[in-house]
This record gives structure tokens, C-alpha cells and sequence, in this order.
């Protein structure tokens, strides 16, 4: 992996994010929190998700081991999640722009949220 391709995967994962909330932006509060029956609920909890994964493995990265999860209570609506991605966002671009080839070598060490210890 070199730091231009990492650069190209963030800068899609964000165009994608844009996209779907974008779309989800058009949906009623209803469907938006509507329990679907699958691993995260609603859509509103799979994006709280999915916003709180690219959160944790970028504090992770940075060398934080949080024990926070998010709630999908925190947000109540597509731009109260479209502002913590763009929060995340803005962080990671911080995190790639001092990352160095040396950097890519280094073993990432966190504890996850039992407290166990991985590389």
C-alpha cells in the first residue's frame, strides 16, 4: 500500500458517504428510524454505525484505544450524522496528511472494547 492509494480510497469512501446521505436526506423520519430487521436496525443506526467504525479505527490508528460506542440516539437526523462524518472526515485528512511511508510499516496496537490487547 502507498500513501497515494490510501489517499484515493479516503477521498472515495467520502465521495460515497456523500452519496448515500444524499439519498437517505430524502427519506421521512419514519423509514429513516424504521427497525429493517437486519444486524444495525435502521438505517439511521446502520450509517450511526458505520460513522462510529471510521471514528474508532482512525483514533485507533492515531494510537487511542476509546471505549466509546455511538448511540444512534446522538442523531436524531441525516445532517447530525452527515456532521459527525464530516467531523471524522476532516480528523482523518489531518491524520493522512502527516502519515509517512515509515508510518505505513508500524504495527497499530489498541485495546478493543473488552480491553484486550491487538495488533
Amino acid at each position: 500500500m502507498d500513501l497515494a492509494t490510501i489517499g484515493a480510497m479516503y477521498r472515495y469512501n467520502s465521495w460515497a458517504t456523500a452519496r448515500v446521505l444524499g439519498v437517505v436526506s430524502a427519506l421521512s423520519e419514519a423509514d429513516f428510524t424504521r427497525d429493517l430487521k437486519n444486524s444495525y436496525g435502521s438505517i439511521r443506526d446502520t450509517l450511526t454505525h458505520m460513522v462510529w467504525a471510521e471514528w474508532i479505527w482512525l483514533e485507533r490508528m492515531k494510537g487511542v484505544s476509546p471505549t466509546t460506542v455511538f448511540s444512534p440516539a446522538e442523531f436524531p437526523t441525516v445532517d447530525s450524522l452527515r456532521e459527525r462524518f464530516h467531523a471524522v472526515a476532516i480528523e482523518r485528512s489531518a491524520f493522512l496528511d502527516d502519515l509517512s511511508v515509515e508510518r505505513l510499516s508500524e504495527v497499530v496496537e489498541y485495546k478493543n472494547l473488552k480491553g484486550e490487547t491487538w495488533r
